[in-house]
């Protein structure tokens, strides 16, 4: 009996445990980040949101949201581009709202009153100090998201101006948050 049970552990380790890690399709390549892009011409104050399909020396191929139609657009025309990568805002509320609980936390547990002697479970003995443990969590955790959003909805902002010179240095820059 006891051999079976050894014998049915060890398998069971060697089955759920491999020695190589396994990958389902393996590659070399890293896979490009996707960044979101905001377009700004010369005769348009407003923002078109989409991304960036490719950069040339003399025009950007830029295809917005509204129509997913790809649009070439020529360097004197450019105002600005604008990028955030995709998924930033979300981690960023994530993040914020993770650390301003574990912060709420142990601004709550610091700031509740000494309790009596409770032995081992001295945080949470007193339904008091429960109560500011919890209230500072729950205090925390929105307003950190608040801050990890306005934090992870920043953009990267490249002014252009209709200057080719100002686009040429610019251009390994740009190609980095092209999608091509």
């Amino acid at each position: 009996m006891k051999t079976h049970f050894i014998i049915t552990t060890i398998s069971m380790l060697l089955f759920c445990l491999p020695l190589q890690p396994l990958q389902a399709q393996k590659t070399d390549q890293k896979k490009k980040k996707k960044y979101i892009s905001w377009l700004t011409t010369m005769n348009s104050s407003s923002e078109t949101k989409g991304y960036l399909s490719s950069v040339d020396e003399d025009h950007i191929v830029f295809s917005d949201f509204s129509t997913y139609k790809k649009e070439q657009i020529n360097i004197p025309n450019l105002e600005s581009l604008a990028f955030r990568k995709n998924g930033k805002v979300g981690k960023g509320i994530l993040y914020g709202t993770l650390s301003g609980l574990v912060l709420g936390t142990i601004i709550g547990s610091v700031a509740a009153p000494p309790a009596d002697d409770c032995g081992a479970f001295q945080g949470f003995c007193d339904l008091e100090t429960t109560g500011y443990i919890f209230g500072g969590a729950i205090i925390g955790a929105p307003v950190g998201a608040l801050i990890g959003g306005l934090i992870g909805s920043a953009k990267i902002k490249i002014p252009i101006n209709g200057n080719q010179q100002t686009y040429k240095s610019q251009l390994k820059e740009l190609e980095k948050y092209s999608f091509d």
